[in-house]
């Protein structure tokens, strides 16, 4: 399951490695198009300003993903820590 359509954060890491796959393939896509737009052969047109509002579109969307895999980020290492204490609370109290 996505996390971007959840609205609190995952603490999964399988999601939180699968957004983060995703935010780069979407990244290498808008950095593809914006070497396109600014090649100094192109000439500057209608299709230039399409694809520049393609690009501020994308950049939209890697903006919020980027909010909610920095949420799942915490959510992540909040339940790791939590579960490492859990462990050292049980191997301590297993010695007793």
């Amino acid at each position: 399951m996505s996390t971007l359509v959840s609205a609190r954060p995952s603490d999964s890491h399988n999601d939180l490695t699968s957004d983060l796959h995703h935010l780069k393939t979407l990244v290498r896509i808008i950095t593809g198009l914006a070497i396109d737009i600014v090649d100094p052969d192109k000439t500057q047109c209608e299709r230039t300003k399409h694809e520049i509002n393609e690009v501020c579109d994308l950049l939209w969307i890697a903006r919020d993903m980027v909010e909610t895999i920095a949420d799942n980020s915490d959510a992540v290492h909040k339940k790791a820590l939590k579960e490492i204490n859990a462990a050292k609370a049980k191997k301590s109290g297993g010695a007793s």
